[in-house]
């Protein structure tokens, strides 16, 4: 258990606190005298708990200490390290302020797998009821870390494993097996979690998404927003989330009614008639946000900003020295605008054993042009990680893309035949459709490992048809 005391009275923490905590088992403490002190430890080690007294100096030893700097080391720590417990020492001067810090707390699952506070109050002069405090949680900590993991090939820090662990210790499991579901390109882990009980069986399967704190509340934004209002079955069931002294990392979970352990790709490269099938059934999933589409008079670059950042796009840019992107971003075009998932690659939708798919990773959605979940159900099939190898498009299959002849290079004719028909379905004219497609190809780009070559003439190509 790591914990930062944060107190600049150096002797008094020396004299009596750092042997009380060592005394009850605390291995690694890291004393702090100031706000700035206490940030660069937080930032540089993976901190489980704060001890923290309120009236500190800000950057200097030598400066007096002030309530307002330990409020705000508290609420830099509620904002930034949200799952991070607290431990407040108040004296007379500094009950006020700590109460509001109390009366403004959270609650979450916390490592005895019970709903908790992550902010508690005690006075300085009750210190061996802040030391049973501390012991308490060691205890409940080195319980939790006695939960197995197993996660062959799936590589998890430390905050990650112990996400899974509190989600373990909060549906009373013992043990649990992780398959990695998500294909590389992002920093998510995605996983698939199958709970272990007690006379070694598997009785529960879940969705766990674990990002940074800031991109996890946005998912969670968006499936509420956005996710809820599209057919029952069609996505998993939100469970919880999970953070506490998961330093800047969160965790969401979602129940899966079985193993799920295929996907779109998988489909895709065995069969182009279940493929197709299975199309058929997530665009019907979609047509409610279609529905409220909205005609936009928007540039081209407008349209390659929905799926790459200008940021991302200078640091590609230079990929395209030989072609005239600058005039062709500038050429406006009307463009129906819709709620869309904006990542439907293959990996993000999840298939089971009676080929029926659901939709998962909300992290992306937003209202973009209409066409960009069939573009990216196609196109991703020769760009992601996962169908390296499967799928070897040339410059040929490029210089065709937007013309009849396409469908007689594809991999999967029919699947790609009917992805072109939802597009035509939900575009505006023939613009949106290679605008989309060009700012798609714009994002490959960004990513290592990606066909290039592919990418680069599918751009030219959608410039030429313009």
């Amino acid at each position: 258990m790591n914990i930062l005391q944060v107190e600049d009275q150096k002797d008094w923490y020396e004299r009596i606190m750092e042997p009380e905590l060592k005394e009850i088992g605390v291995k690694n403490i890291f004393h702090a005298e100031t706000h700035t002190q206490a940030v660069g430890f937080l930032n540089n080690e993976l901190i489980d708990y704060v001890i923290l007294d309120l009236s500190i100096p800000y950057d200097k030893v030598t400066e007096p200490p002030d309530i307002a700097h330990g409020v705000s080391l508290a609420r830099y720590i509620r904002e930034s390290y949200p799952g991070t417990p607290i431990l407040v020492f108040t004296g007379q001067t500094t009950e006020e302020a700590a109460e509001e810090l109390e009366n403004d707390n959270h609650f979450t699952i916390f490592w005895d797998g019970v709903e908790r506070p992550l902010v508690k109050m005690r006075k300085k002069r009750q210190i061996d009821d802040a030391i049973l405090l501390i012991k308490s949680a060691l205890d409940s900590l080195s319980e939790l870390n006695q939960f197995e993991v197993s996660h062959p090939a799936i590589e998890l820090s430390p905050s990650q494993k112990r996400i899974i662990q509190l989600f373990g210790k909060n549906n009373n499991a013992i043990g649990a097996k992780l398959t990695q579901l998500d294909g590389g390109l992002s920093t998510a882990k995605v996983l698939g979690v199958t709970l272990i009980n007690d006379r070694s069986q598997e009785f529960y399967y879940a969705l766990a998404k674990i990002d940074r704190n800031e991109q996890v509340n946005l998912e969670l934004s968006n499936f509420d927003k956005f996710i809820k209002r599209l057919p029952v079955a069609s996505f998993p069931t939100f469970l919880n989330q999970y953070f506490a002294g998961c330093g800047k990392e969160k965790g969401i979970f979602f129940q899966l009614a079985s193993k799920y352990k295929s996907d779109f790709f998988n489909v895709l490269t065995t069969s182009d008639d279940d493929a197709l099938n299975l199309s058929k059934t997530i665009k019907s999933f979609f047509d409610s946000w279609y529905k409220e589409r909205e005609v936009k008079h928007v540039s081209v670059g407008d349209v390659r900003r929905c799926l790459c950042s200008d940021k991302k796009f200078d640091e590609i840019s230079y990929l395209l020295e030989d072609i005239d992107w600058e005039d062709f971003e500038n050429k406006n075009i009307r463009v129906n605008y819709s709620i869309q998932h904006s990542d439907l690659h293959g990996k993000n939708i999840l298939v089971s054993d009676i080929n029926q798919p659901i939709i998962i990773d909300y992290g992306d959605v937003k209202i973009g042009p209409s066409t960009i979940d069939p573009v990216t159900m196609e196109l991703s099939a020769y760009f992601h990680p996962a169908t390296r190898g499967q799928f070897l498009p040339d410059r040929e299959l490029a210089q065709v893309w937007f013309h009849e002849d396409f469908f007689k290079h594809s991999n999967f004719p029919k699947t790609a035949k009917y992805l072109r028909a939802w597009s035509n379905e939900n575009k505006f004219l023939d613009r949106e459709y290679i605008a989309v497609v060009y700012g798609y190809s714009i994002r490959q780009l960004t990513y290592e490992g990606v066909n290039k070559e592919f990418a680069l003439s599918l751009i030219r190509s959608a410039i030429n048809e313009y």
